[in-house]
């Protein structure tokens, strides 16, 4: 569905300028409905307040979907708002943590067409439902035709939050699931993110360091790296998803969603109690040049070293 109106189309669809701002905000508040709670929680007030765990740290993370770079016509609403919603989950997934309260900003044209903005708030009910987020509040901006940008600020909370920066010399480097071809797939759309999977990870004392694939592992696993170390992968063990094009898709599509983490030096999993596959993919080495990517096998810099790119 396009979200956007053309000018000539008539009047059997509504644009979102032809009703006013209060309508608009009483129209996500009704759509979202049991996940948006009552003020102070909730819409209603200038902020929304909450209380966090005691003793837990608080997690902060922002993504947005902007129209024509996370999703176009041929993507429907439903899943786009679950979209902002599970991407923004990932990062606390890579965290170690639990999802707290949500803020929801949207800049949309005066084309937007209403019945897709509803749909769109749909789908980001049903995902805050399905993860338990409240959906504390936010703003609505106007824009330039052809617009729409929604960004989520998401809370979560952990004990012993994980970062990119634990890892040592000999760790040895994982990911769960299977990777590339997102895109063809639509499963920048249709996943989970690995919040059980984190959070058990965040918990293991041979855990060193984590991060969310969103870039692809060419670009994401660099950040994990500590200096004057290489990643050495095992490319036989990349484990490709059948919709990936080839091995350089499997590096470099980015938006697979999944965990890479790193492990003590000679430790490995003992135990793994999901169906999601986890797979053992390279180890950390000294080596110069530092920051680069190095076949296993041969010692041979791989002449791939970037995933996804926002300005290029």
């Amino acid at each position: 569905m396009n979200p956007f109106i053309n000018p000539d189309c008539g009047n059997e669809i509504i644009r979102c300028s032809q009703i006013s701002e209060p309508q608009i905000l009483e129209l996500i508040r009704q759509r979202l409905g049991d996940v948006s709670p009552s003020s102070p929680q909730g819409i209603g007030d200038d902020c929304a307040v909450f209380d966090p765990p005691p003793g837990e740290l608080l997690l902060l993370t922002t993504d947005p979907v902007v129209h024509g770079v996370h999703f176009d016509n041929s993507h429907p609403p439903g899943a786009v708002g679950a979209k902002l919603l599970k991407r923004n989950l990932s990062d606390i997934a890579a965290m170690g943590g639990k999802p707290g309260p949500a803020l929801l900003a949207i800049a949309m044209g005066p084309d937007l067409r209403l019945d897709w903005l509803g749909e769109f708030i749909d789908g980001l009910a049903k995902a805050c439902a399905q993860y338990e987020v409240p959906l504390a509040g936010g703003d609505i901006t106007s824009a330039k035709h052809n617009t729409f940008t929604a960004t989520l600020t998401q809370t979560g909370y952990a004990l012993h939050p994980v970062t990119r920066k634990g890892a040592v010399a000999e760790a040895s480097i994982w990911v769960t699931g299977q990777l590339g071809g997102s895109l063809p797939s639509n499963k920048h759309l249709d996943f989970k993110p690995r919040l059980e999977e984190g959070q058990w990870l965040a918990a293991q004392d041979t855990l060193l360091s984590m991060t969310d694939l969103s870039d692809g592992i060419a670009k994401d696993v660099l950040g994990l790296l500590p200096k004057g170390t290489q990643a050495h992968l095992e490319l036989s063990s990349i484990p490709v998803a059948e919709d990936a094009d080839n091995l350089y898709s499997a590096l470099t599509d980015g938006e697979d969603y999944e965990l890479l983490f790193t492990l003590a030096p000679n430790n490995c999993l003992e135990e793994w109690p999901f169906s999601t596959p986890v797979t053992l993919i390279g180890t950390i080495a000294e080596g110069s040049p530092e920051g680069i990517l190095v076949n296993q096998a041969d010692g041979k810099p791989l002449d791939t070293h970037r995933g996804y790119e926002h300005f290029s």
